[in-house]
């Protein structure tokens, strides 16, 4: 056994650490059980350390381990019990009792760490017993109604914008299709709208207001489905809520206006204002969680009294509950409860599960919790994938009773469940966004997204080769190579250009934010080091940058976290660069911190960063670039995913270059992610 697990490390086929831990199963904990039960739980611990480093929360007895073995290993593990005899053996191990302080839990032939078993039960418990239905007088339901009929207007302004675009086609056919798309008309309803005065309407309008007063006569709210209104209808008859949504679908515009119906709600009933915390995984998303909210708050339409009852300024979820320096325990939890009424988590993909718990044992009883977040997206880097667990019940209709409610507070006709089915309860506290409203027709950025979410290729080179504008494929080779160096280059010297000229460090990271290359790997040919180095060599040969032989750091280098430090206020994945201090004249490295202020810092106390011409675009979650560079490598890897492809995309706002062999980037989105747990059997 113990030549059999040395030669799994000496293939890289496992850890140091799985090697440790199969090591002291056989010699220490499994010492006295009999033969059957200690070899195999010596492997079977081995197996299930590894499957954790690669993200999953369990393991089945049924599935192969240790990747691709070798014949060798194969010929070690053929001296194990039969396959099938696994689960009674490992049933019987104490080792694996789920009744004891065993290190390890056998359950419905899943084997876990004990940790992140009882991590994942944890979770579904709080998530239940949050998920239950708020109760609701018949005149709340009311007055919930006429405010989110105030706040979710119908989109008119976008569909008179759509039908202003040049070439757009205005015979009736065209005007139904638009209408259709942008107000959400129910399929099954679409024959019982007036669509000769609908055409009518749209083209003899000469205004927003003639197109407003006139639809909304012609159209009534039952033949509309507004998934925004729907999903803040859900959010306000749950304590636990998830709002799901690729870019542009609108998560934070539907939560701002959620949370001042709230709030609007506490106020018209002479109560408290709810105390409301927002955060995000890592600084960069806090920031742009900050931006986002703020531009939401100055658009409702609602009184200004109101409007400075909901925060704007968003933190870190480890400041939030409190992070102790080279702990892994924080200052909240469920003894020492977190002091709010409601909490919203954006890109709550990235919450691995051990954060998730956290989280969630930290909340007092009677607060709300909202997830925002986009379920395609990669999984957290560390073990689960919670928000996609939770959303895979988004496939389910919802119930009869909760789509009874959604259509009395929000006027539209929410289909329910099939007599036949009944849909597990958490599927009542899911939306799913499907619009998007940043992408327009003619956005081939959208259309990349969705058409790599289908895991079909041809969908892929249909969209590829309809010539849009804000995408471009380029097949790798040496010239194409070195273009894409160059091009990155001449983006760089934007935020050059303003160091230069003396712009403050805003300004100045608002720039370099503009552009980002994007790789999947970190090392080899096509990974963040060579391609940091490549740009930053050419940078300096152009005498942009002037790079020193004594110090790592010179005026302009871009920098991003790699560790989180709570006392400096510096997390994993904030972004700096450096510059001289427009008061001191010192070299500093400024940072946007989650709240939206920019600070600096003496490059001595930055906690530990690398350079980020290009980042990995696991790091890239989060943001958003204007200019999206993003390369793949010429051969394939695990970690090219559908999933890992989909983030890349989606971090483009305007343009995006995608630099790839068609081979690889086929492939890619026919791989998916999986993460394996026992979350969803629990939820359900």
């Amino acid at each position: 056994m113990i030549d059999l697990l040395n030669e799994l490390l000496e293939q890289k086929l496992i850890r140091e650490i799985d090697h440790q831990l199969g090591q002291i199963t056989y010699q220490s904990w499994g010492k006295d059980l009999p033969k059957e039960q200690r070899e195999l739980a010596s492997v079977i611990s081995t197996a299930i350390s590894n499957e954790y480093s690669r993200g999953h929360i369990c393991m089945s007895v049924r599935s192969r381990l240790f990747g691709a073995p070798s014949k060798k290993i194969e010929s070690i593990l053929d001296v194990l019990p039969p396959r099938e005899d696994w689960g009674r053996i490992l049933s019987e191990c104490p080792l694996f009792d789920s009744t004891k302080a065993s290190p390890f839990v056998f359950e419905d032939n899943m084997v876990y760490l004990r940790r992140y078993w009882k991590y994942e039960k944890k979770v579904a418990e709080r998530i239940i017993s949050l998920a239950q239905p708020i109760e609701m007088k018949k005149d709340e339901y009311q007055s919930l109604n006429a405010l989110l009929d105030k706040l979710f207007p119908r989109p008119y302004k976008f569909l008179y914008d759509r039908l202003q675009l040049p070439n757009n086609d205005l015979r009736i056919e065209g005007v139904k299709v638009a209408t259709s798309d942008v107000l959400d008309i129910r399929v099954e309803d679409a024959p019982f709208v007036e669509w000769d005065d609908v055409y009518k309407c749209l083209t003899n309008a000469q205004s927003l207001d003639d197109v407003k007063n006139g639809l909304d006569s012609i159209i009534p709210d039952k033949y509309l489905l507004n998934w925004q209104k729907v999903a803040a209808a859900t959010a306000l008859t749950r304590k636990f809520a998830v709002i799901s949504g690729g870019p542009g679908t609108g998560k934070t515009t539907t939560v701002t206006k959620l949370l001042a119906a709230i709030v609007e709600q506490a106020v018209g009933q002479n109560e408290k204002a709810p105390d409301i915390k927002l955060v995000a995984p890592t600084g960069k998303a806090a920031a742009r969680l900050t931006e986002s909210i703020s531009s939401a708050i100055s658009s409702l339409d609602v009184s200004e009294q109101i409007k400075d009852l909901i925060p704007s300024e968003s933190a870190t979820i480890h400041r939030l509950l409190g992070a102790r320096r080279n702990r892994e325990t924080y200052i909240h939890g469920a003894k020492n409860p977190l002091h709010l009424d409601i909490i919203v988590v954006d890109e709550a993909s990235m919450v691995d599960l051990p954060l998730m718990v956290s989280l969630l044992v930290a909340l007092p009883n009677d607060a709300r919790i909202i997830l925002l977040g986009d379920k395609d997206q990669l999984a957290s880097v560390e073990a689960g994938a919670v928000l996609g667990d939770i959303c895979s019940f988004s496939k389910y209709d919802y119930s009869k009773t909760h789509s009874t409610a959604l259509n009395v507070i929000t006027g539209s006709k929410v289909p329910p469940a099939p007599e036949n089915q009944k849909p597990p309860a958490i599927v009542d506290s899911l939306c799913v966004l499907k619009k998007s409203y940043r992408f327009h027709a003619k956005s081939g950025i959208g259309q990349l997204a969705s058409a790599i979410n289908s895991g079909l290729p041809e969908q892929v080179d249909k969209v590829l080769e309809r010539g849009f504008n804000d995408i471009e494929l380029n097949s790798l080779s040496t010239d194409s190579y070195n273009e894409l160096i160059k091009q990155c280059c001449e983006h760089y010297t934007d935020y050059l250009a303003k160091i230069r000229d003396g712009a403050t460090p805003r300004e100045v990271l608002h720039a370099f934010n503009k552009t980002r290359l994007l790789c999947s790997n970190r090392e080899g040919e096509f990974g963040i080091y060579t391609m940091n180095n490549r740009i930053q060599r050419l940078l300096q040969r152009k005498r942009l940058v002037n790079p020193t032989s004594t110090s790592s750091w010179f005026i302009g280098r871009p920098v991003i976290v790699t560790q989180n430090d709570h006392s400096m206020g510096l997390y994993n994945g904030d972004v700096g660069v450096a510059m001289n201090d427009p008061d001191t004249g010192e070299i500093n490295v400024f940072f946007e911190l989650p709240d939206g202020t920019v600070r600096g810092f003496l490059p001595s106390r930055v906690p530990s960063h690398e350079t980020v011409f290009a980042m990995t675009i696991h790091k890239s979650q989060g943001s958003e670039f204007n200019n999206t560079f993003m390369v793949l490598p010429i051969k394939y890897n695990p970690l090219l995913t559908r999933e890992l492809v989909y983030t890349g995309v989606t971090r483009a706002k305007e343009r995006l270059k995608l630099f790839a062999t068609e081979e690889i980037l086929k492939k890619s989105i026919q791989s998916r992610t999986e993460r394996k747990s026992g979350l969803v059997r629990l939820l359900g």
